[in-house]
């Protein structure tokens, strides 16, 4: 399990992502159990159905490449001879401030620099680059303990003479290389952080859980799990 501390608006509250087990005096407390692993909690717990998509890591890289659909293999090989360098040594601040830029011309959240460091030593970032010029980064929190890495945040180019094409190669070239550089750092499962699946979203998220799935992986169900108060909180816009 990995717990996540923050602080707002004079708030206390606590994420604990993967537990199998809750604590009873959270119920009571700002505290949310996200994809929970273990049996249904106590009492008094609200449900947020939540599915996502898993990757398994613990096979041969062959394996795992076969599983994607044909066509990102295909932009993963032309990726590989386009000059474009990997790195997971990202300075979160870089990170935030590029993705800010990227969620201004998409019209989404960002993700302020903060929230990023509030994961602490679960933070992986990543970054596919060519000739110094950003193309895609990708934020995951990694749970040692359940071998586990979580996609979180994606940004990708968003510049003047920026090629759309160019740009998505490198996205799923990174998707590519993180899995490998997970996959030796033991972990086992790559969490693509969610779909839209059987929610009010579906239609507008369409795009981007066809993008995840034919990433290849299976389909599972990690509900989340939210005391009253953080509920209520969330409502208000507090996460």
């Amino acid at each position: 399990m990995t717990e996540v501390h923050r602080r707002r608006h004079g708030l206390s509250y606590v994420q604990k992502w993967f537990a199998r087990r809750t604590k009873a005096g959270d119920l009571l407390r700002l505290v949310a159990y996200f994809q929970f692993l273990g049996a249904r909690p106590a009492v008094g717990f609200i449900r947020r159905t939540f599915r996502t998509v898993h990757i398994d890591l613990g096979r041969e890289p062959d394996a795992i490449l076969a599983e994607m659909h044909r066509n990102v293999r295909a932009e993963i090989r032309r990726a590989e001879g386009e000059g474009i360098s990997w790195s997971a040594d990202v300075d979160p601040s870089r990170f935030a401030s590029y993705h800010a830029a990227f969620a201004r011309e998409k019209g989404i959240e960002g993700v302020d620099l903060w929230r990023l460091e509030s994961f602490g030593s679960a933070l992986l970032l990543t970054r596919a680059e060519q000739d110094g010029q950003v193309l895609a980064q990708h934020a995951y929190l990694v749970d040692r303990a359940e071998a586990r890495a979580r996609f979180l945040y994606s940004s990708s180019g968003r510049f003047e003479g920026a090629n759309p094409a160019l740009v998505g190669r490198a996205n799923r070239w990174c998707h590519w290389r993180d899995m490998l550089h997970l996959r030796g750092q033991g972990i086992r499962t790559y969490d693509l952080g969610g779909i839209a699946w059987g929610t009010e979203a579906a239609e507008q998220r369409a795009g981007i859980d066809e993008f995840k799935m034919r990433l290849g992986g299976t389909v599972v169900q990690e509900d989340h799990w939210l005391s009253p108060l953080y509920a209520l909180a969330a409502v208000l816009g507090m996460r």
